[in-house]
């Protein structure tokens, strides 16, 4: 334990558990623990209570320990002792909001993003403040429940259980719960029958798609069909670089191409040479994909549409052209006609249709509904109170500022707005990260973040270290992925290596370059070693003849035995046959060393090859290799090596499936 003297710290945020402390208690609790926890926590006793809190910096004058206002609140003591503190990570925590707070509506993405950012701990039945900087105010949140008196926050796997304050709260809880799990379960896209969609603010998520940008070849145009000619204002299709498709979040939209309202088709373009997509793409070019998410929807009522993948060079003309040689245009509607049917139809089109300045024909007279847009140029016109309030809301009522940050910039319109600002940098954008996986807040974004093409929070996240559990070595969460590389790529070279087994061809031992002149493993080898002197080879070639003798006459008696050169595992043969046998043919497989007899000969074979019994517990490490290599996940030299470095068959498995590469 050591004493210092307790400071209230302007420096740190008022509602905060993480204090500064002086460089010789790290010293000292690395002295005194072998094993550090991580994180650190310390115990602060002042005499009359004890509260546990997290560490900030190491940065604390000699003799002192500075606290935020929420600490120095709780301690009344002028001085404190510290002591390294021993607290389980939080399993299951239950939460309750003093208050309903309308700004958060998804307590899970709000607390991610926040909770750790301040505290490392939290104790049950206590009451914790988060002060909110984009809504400018305090959230106040009691701990219900936990699985333990006091639990740490950070890096930990938590149940996070949010009990509603009312009933208002309860439901927007089930939708939030609905729109998790179906950003969970996004479908990949495929061209299918017709969609039918529902408006954007009647379903917790719109209808997603995503598309793996690593399987696509060249560019390509989503073209979205409308199934009745006269709404196409309204469906949209929305393309975003990530799976929060909101309208306030979106990189491609079909919003602006209501000037077409009169076609069924609406079109986004994705150049994959372009920027937007090529950063995005070197982003994650160590993930196993890399999405965009494609959200189809309604505006005003349910509708059904098409949605297809065609390629760039195809879909870049939508809109038919107009007319062919054999045909001429209406001077009063200006459709296209036959020219032999020309003088009829303008006789009854002159009579019935009525032509609108803005090119449009009505049958009788204009409907009052029929509306024109004369800030547009070129003239826009729509038959819709609901695409006149789409196209005055999105394009007509700027100038736009984003309400979620402090941002003073000012857009024209609400597309350049979500396009410039909200989808892209707005410090208050929800988004996945790709190290911690949370979903929270990306922050405001440096010139660091910029040149590493990653979120503020990213950066910070990968900046943290992590243990690989292939080497045990320690690295930055960003640099992990790099590291797992070369481990992988360690792992293709082990694939692809020849392993060199034992000269035995009943035997699967595997044997090293310096193992002994015949090339076998030592068990199989230990029969035939002698250490007298032999320069013509004549004593190692009785001692491998009188071997096979005794083999091919006797046998080796063992039940196991299932040699084809033994008469155990066969039947005996005659002396004189069997010394046939041997010189004719075993011996002369002999090549190194050379043999009198081969020399004698002169018979050449590639390599040395032995027929020799095995013991029982090499007999079963080759049944052991042959179930392996029939299961027809590995090839047989990784199968080899597993059963060569493993006790077992269970252990030999376990080797396969951390090293080996499953054959394709």
């Amino acid at each position: 334990m050591i004493i210092l003297s307790l400071q209230l710290s302007k420096a740190l945020p008022r509602h905060s558990d993480k204090c500064l402390l002086p460089p010789s208690l790290l010293q000292t609790t690395i002295d005194e623990t072998p094993e550090l926890p991580h994180p650190l926590v310390y115990h602060l006793n002042d005499g009359a209570s004890s509260i546990a809190v997290g560490v900030k910096e190491f940065t604390a004058e000699e003799g002192t320990v500075c606290v935020p206002q929420f600490i120095f609140e709780k301690l009344k003591g002028h001085t404190v002792t510290v002591s390294l503190a021993d607290v389980p990570k939080a399993t299951f925590l239950q939460l309750k909001p003093a208050q309903f707070y309308p700004h958060i509506t998804n307590w899970k993405y709000y607390l991610e993003s926040q909770l750790s950012k301040n505290y490392t701990t939290l104790t049950k039945h206590k009451l914790f403040v988060i002060d909110d900087p984009l809504a400018k105010t305090a959230v106040d949140i009691i701990v219900e429940d936990a699985n333990a008196p006091t639990v740490v926050v950070v890096d930990t796997d938590t149940i996070l259980d949010v009990l509603p304050l009312n009933d208002i709260m309860a439901a927007q809880q089930l939708g939030q719960n609905d729109a998790i799990s179906a950003l969970e379960n996004i479908p990949t896209f495929h061209e299918s029958g017709v969609l039918e969609v529902v408006p954007f603010n009647q379903s917790p998520v719109p209808k997603l798609f995503k598309i793996d940008l690593r399987k696509v070849k060249e560019s390509f145009s989503l073209v979205l069909r409308s199934e009745n000619i006269n709404e196409a204002y309204n469906v949209d299709l929305l393309v975003a670089l990530d799976k929060f498709v909101k309208l306030d979040n979106f990189a491609f939209e079909t919003m602006s191409q209501d000037s077409a309202a009169s076609h069924t088709d609406k079109r986004i373009d994705i150049n994959i040479n372009s920027d937007l997509i090529v950063n995005h793409l070197e982003k994650f070019k160590e993930e196993d994909a890399c999405e965009l998410y494609a959200a189809v929807f309604a505006w005003d009522h349910n509708a059904k549409v098409k949605l297809e993948m065609v390629p760039f060079t195809k879909g870049d003309k939508l809109v038919k052209e107009n007319g062919t040689s054999n045909e001429t245009k209406c001077s009063n509607c200006g459709k296209s006609i036959e020219k032999s049917k020309l003088p009829l139809h303008e006789a009854f089109c002159s009579r019935n249709n009525v032509r609108c300045s803005c090119g449009s024909t009505f049958f009788k007279e204009i409907p009052s509904s029929h509306w024109h847009c004369e800030k547009c140029d070129p003239l826009l016109a729509g038959e819709s109170t609901l695409f006149k309030f789409k196209h005055d809301r999105l394009v007509h009522s700027g100038p736009y500022r984003c309400e979620d940050c402090d941002s003073t910039s000012e857009y024209s319109d609400f597309i350049s707005l979500v396009k410039n600002h909200k989808s892209t940098k707005c410090p208050s954008k929800l988004h996945e990260c790709m190290f911690c996986h949370l979903i929270v807040s990306q922050e405001e974004e440096t010139y660091e973040d910029r040149f590493t093409n990653l979120t503020h929070h990213e950066n910070q996240c990968g900046n943290k270290t992590t243990e690989c559990f292939e080497c045990n070595r320690v690295f930055k969460r960003k640099d992990l992925k790099s590291h797992m590389q070369m481990h992988y790529m360690d792992k293709v070279e082990l694939n692809t290596e020849t392993v060199r087994l034992c000269a035995n061809e009943n035997c699967v031992s595997i044997v090293n370059d310096d193992s002994n002149d015949l090339g076998l493993c030592d068990t199989c080898y230990g029969p035939l070693y002698a250490t007298v002197l032999d320069p013509t080879r004549i004593k190692l070639q009785n001692r491998i003849e009188r071997r096979y003798v005794l083999q091919l006459t006797k046998g080796c008696g063992n039940v196991w035995c299932q040699n084809p050169q033994c008469a155990t595992a066969t039947s005996p043969r005659p002396m004189k046959e069997v010394i046939q046998h041997v010189q004719s043919e075993l011996l002369l497989l002999v090549v190194t060393p050379e043999l009198p007899i081969t020399r004698k000969k002169g018979v050449k074979s590639d390599a040395n090859k032995f027929y020799f019994c095995l013991t029982e517990s090499l007999q079963k490490r080759k049944e052991l290799v042959d179930r392996l290599v029939d299961d027809g996940q590995y090839s047989r030299d990784m199968v080899l090596r597993a059963v060569n470095r493993s006790r077992d068959e269970d252990s030999a498995r376990e080797w396969l499936l951390k090293n080996g590469l499953p054959l394709r």
